[in-house]
């Protein structure tokens, strides 16, 4: 016999990556996620989404933020963070036309900068998950 809480985990709707920063993603969730009557699953959200984020176009929401956390992680200090990433960028500025297509994804401090990316990735999604699940159609 399946517990409730697996069927749920099963029931739970999947996305492909988008800029969970942008107001129109943000919309389409909460209305997928209330029509459906069915919270995104969060575990779905991998680095695949940090990936995503970091290559999005420089005005983009979501690229704003993330360079916006990486600020903030490096204290506004881009030496360190040219350090810690392998970067010879000359601003956070510059960072923002960056695709980081290049990024060596397996150094230290980019893999736990990606984690902790990711978490925030996913409380954003869950959290306008609850949003729209307190309006679904049941």
């Amino acid at each position: 016999m399946i517990g409730l809480g697996a069927v749920a985990l099963a029931a739970a709707l999947s996305l492909s990556p988008a800029d969970v920063f942008s107001e129109a993603v943000q919309t389409s969730i909460r209305t997928k996620v209330q029509q459906a009557c069915e919270p995104v699953d969060t575990a779905a959200i991998g680095r695949d989404w940090v990936d995503f984020t970091r290559g999005l176009d420089s005005e983009a929401d979501g690229k704003q933020a993330y360079v916006g956390f990486l600020k903030e992680r490096y204290e506004y200090t881009i030496g360190r963070l040219n350090e810690a990433y392998g970067l010879d960028a000359q601003s956070f500025t510059e960072l923002t036309a960056l695709n980081f297509k290049s990024l060596d994804r397996a150094r230290k401090a980019v893999v736990e900068d990606d984690a902790t990316f990711l978490a925030s990735l996913r409380e954003i999604v869950e959290r306008i998950s609850q949003e729209g699940l307190k309006k679904c159609r049941r």
